[in-house]
């Protein structure tokens, strides 16, 4: 398709839209008759040369490839309440391998969503993946900021997830020695802190902001988020960045993945946050996907789904298999 049918604004009157989607890169597109908008044109021309990517304006619709669907199938998932406020409860879905004799290792995955959404699906697809070849997966929700939910709050009720999974670690065949953490956007944040302070073997980061002094930030968090509302100095916000609180020993290894096209969370955290565990004597890796924006890791959004999961499963796969 021509470069010349990417439109930046639309001055049709009575514009007839075929469908709204996203092309291979995680890029909202809306589809025209001859012709296409991009959203959030100006803010990732400003990130990526957007006229040296012929594509697009092409639809990106997800065909399974080296994952099918007997990949997920291999684990067995149970949903539990792990928190009970009374007017709601905080739940987890647990994906345990089904081959293997264990303990397993595992992970907590915590969703992205700004904090104002997200659900425990979020990650079910690296979660059963991974389960399904012997690395369990705890899927876990948080109150959300429309709820009233902060910070510390999320904090602690990941630390109440963890304390929620020891007492049933026998049960579900877990080892309490391997522990990971995941994060996506929003979630990252959480995640990484958790794996910094609760003696992870392993933090996956995708998207994630480490460093919530860097000025150099995208559209997320804002100013004013009220989540963030008991961190407001530059102090108590290095508290809650990953970045600040690596430990000096038994450092969890890292591995982020990131587009430079994303203009919600720049990459640069990614980076930033490898090198500085890097320089701390850890093992971090760095997986940057040149023009894929910040959704370019699911399923639906972009064609680095796959590869992101088999990276994600053969960088834990090591670091578990290290006891």
């Amino acid at each position: 398709m021509k470069k010349s049918n990417i439109i930046l604004i639309l001055l049709l009157s009575f514009p007839v839209f075929i469908f709204a989607q996203k092309n291979r890169y995680g890029m909202k597109i809306k589809q025209m008759e001859d012709s296409c908008t991009l959203e959030r044109y100006r803010e990732l021309s400003k990130l990526v040369d957007l006229s040296a990517l012929p594509d697009l304006c092409i639809r990106y619709k997800y065909v399974p490839n080296k994952i099918k669907s007997q990949d997920y199938e291999a684990c067995t998932t149970e949903s539990y309440v792990f928190k009970d406020y009374g007017t709601r409860q905080l739940k987890m879905e647990v994906d345990i391998p089904k081959e293997g004799k264990g303990p397993f290792p595992f992970i907590i995955y915590v969703h992205g969503g700004g904090w104002a959404g997200g659900n425990l699906s979020g990650y079910i697809n690296q979660s059963k993946y991974l389960a399904t070849r012997g690395i369990a997966g705890v899927r876990i929700s948080y109150t959300l900021r429309n709820q009233g939910g902060h910070f510390d709050q999320g904090m602690q009720e990941l630390n109440e997830a963890l304390e929620f999974v020891k007492q049933h670690a026998k049960e579900w065949n877990l080892d309490l020695t391997r522990i990971g953490y995941a994060g996506g956007s929003a979630g990252a944040p959480l995640a990484s802190l958790a794996a910094m302070k609760n003696g992870a073997k392993l933090f996956i980061g995708i998207n994630g902001i480490y460093d919530f002094t860097d000025e150099n930030r995208g559209s997320f968090p804002g100013k004013s988020n009220s989540y963030l509302r008991d961190h407001t100095t530059k102090e108590k916000l290095q508290e809650i960045s990953a970045y600040y609180n690596i430990p000096k020993k038994n450092i969890p290894a890292v591995i982020t993945f990131h587009g430079t096209a994303d203009p919600t969370i720049p990459y640069q955290q990614s980076v930033n946050l490898v090198e500085a565990v890097k320089k701390a004597g850890g093992i971090a890796e760095a997986k940057i996907y040149p023009n894929y924006t910040h959704s370019f890791s699911a399923k639906s959004s972009s064609d680095k789904f796959e590869e992101v999961v088999i990276a994600i499963y053969e960088f834990a796969s090591n670091v578990f298999q290290k006891k």
